[in-house]
């Protein structure tokens, strides 16, 4: 489970993430209806519709890509 480097931290900050850092899931971040969070391959990305649902997934090896990866609504 990948946990974000401080400088990943930092970013997500500047960005105005918040970071949660989880001994059994490693890192997660959360800006509005948009989560991160790490898997075995990269980062996931995914919204959080009103219903519940995940959607608009999309995959990233690197952190700061799925960062900055533009919110649908802010």
């Amino acid at each position: 489970m990948p946990y974000a480097s401080d400088k990943e931290a930092e970013l997500a900050k500047e960005l105005g993430y918040t970071h949660t850092r989880n001994s059994d899931v490693g890192s997660r971040f959360s800006k509005y209806n948009r989560n991160i969070w790490s898997t075995r391959r990269g980062w996931q990305t995914a919204d959080l519709n009103d219903d519940g649902y995940y959607t608009n997934h999309q995959m990233f090896e690197n952190l700061t890509y799925a960062l900055r990866r533009p919110l649908e609504k802010e």
